[in-house]
């Protein structure tokens, strides 16, 4: 039996996958009052001000799709058995773009700007990861 790959947890990305572990999505926030930029994925400076505080806050985690695809030969094995799935970039609303499967049919795949809310899925015993749902239109 092939185990799925687990994701690279360390001090700078964990408040995001132990918030996912508690149905939230958090994402980092430069603190320096001249930027407040929401940064995703997790660093140690903001890539805008270059700033190193950063506040962690949850977030909606409500977007629309920007682009998708049907996944049918995943990259590693251990997701071979939940093909065919649908893999999308979704901006959220506080602007960055987060990667994701979207829970559904993918026989009927969604639309490129389907609004779409975040679904925690649980990857392995210890660890839910962030998906996302088709929302009522909005």
């Amino acid at each position: 039996m092939v185990t799925k790959p687990l994701p690279r947890i360390d001090a700078v990305n964990a408040p995001f996958f132990a918030a996912c572990n508690q149905g939230k999505v958090l994402m980092q926030r430069c603190a320096a009052p001249e930027c407040r930029h929401f940064i995703y994925y997790p660093r140690v400076c903001c890539p805008v001000c270059h700033s190193g505080d950063l506040d962690w806050v949850e977030v909606s985690g409500r977007g629309r799709i920007k682009t998708f695809t049907v996944v049918h030969r995943p990259h590693h094995d251990g997701f071979m058995a939940e093909t065919p799935y649908i893999f999308a970039a979704v901006e959220i609303e506080e602007g960055p773009v987060l990667y994701g499967r979207i829970e559904g049919d993918p026989s009927r795949p969604p639309k490129i700007g389907d609004a779409v809310g975040p679904v925690f899925v649980q990857h392995t015993p210890e660890q839910k990861l962030l998906a996302f749902r088709a929302e009522a239109a909005r």
